[in-house]
């Protein structure tokens, strides 16, 4: 069966214009229980390697330039330099997903993608994905603490790196992997 391939303008597009009404097209927030709280999930099918949110915030060049309470900031490197993306103020549906638990495995994947010489983090589908399903990304910290609590405690939340890089400039994707 062919797949339709997507397009590198076509990404470069949709990361420039991402924005809560673009995300509600594909996903959902909803509430899953106490244990785990919000999850995010798809409202319609979505395709191995399409792109699907943006990890959105204020872009921090060092952790000293945070201010929040940590709960929705993602740490990362990228041209050896320390950055952070602080979404405590934000309300992007990508500071909701999930990491992955001993019941459930990853449907997406959180990629570094440079636009205009800008690091952003997105979430791309590393599988297709059914409608309604809860989307899920490995954070990458496997001693995370909310990995070790049982089930009627409530988790902490941690963040984690991207494992892959995708420099998109010019309308140029140059590498990506899936």
């Amino acid at each position: 069966m062919n797949r339709p391939r997507r397009k590198k303008d076509s990404v470069q597009s949709q990361i420039r214009t991402n924005t809560a009404e673009f995300e509600q097209i594909l996903c959902y927030m909803q509430f899953i229980d106490t244990y785990i709280g919000f999850g995010v999930f798809a409202r319609k099918k979505l395709l191995k390697g399409q792109f699907l949110l943006e990890y959105r915030g204020k872009l921090s060049y060092n952790h000293a330039e945070t201010d929040s309470d940590e709960v929705f900031i993602y740490y990362f490197s990228h041209d050896n330099k320390e950055y952070s993306i602080d979404a405590s103020n934000n309300m992007c549906l990508a500071r909701m997903i999930n990491d992955i638990d001993r019941y459930t495995k990853a449907n997406c994947k959180m990629v570094k993608v440079v636009v205009d010489n800008q690091p952003r983090l997105c979430l791309f589908a590393i599988q297709d994905i059914s409608k309604d399903t809860e989307l899920r990304y490995d954070y990458g910290v496997a001693d995370g603490p909310w990995r070790k609590q049982k089930k009627n405690e409530v988790r902490p939340v941690v963040f984690a790196q991207p494992s892959t890089c995708i420099k998109i400039n010019l309308g140029t994707v140059v590498a990506s992997r899936f």
